[in-house]
């Protein structure tokens, strides 16, 4: 099972288009993430 892991890093390490897609969705949601924290604080503001 740890192998099957490992392999599963491994291949995910090797594939740069991956990585980018990978990179590319952790920071989409992290914008997303940060737009509704400051549409929040408007709100709670009025």
């Amino acid at each position: 099972m740890e192998f099957l892991i490992f392999f599963m890093i491994l291949i995910l390490l090797c594939h740069p288009i991956v990585l980018s897609v990978v990179t590319y969705t952790s920071l989409t949601i992290k914008g997303l993430l940060l737009l509704a924290l400051k549409l929040l604080s408007i709100l709670f503001e009025k």
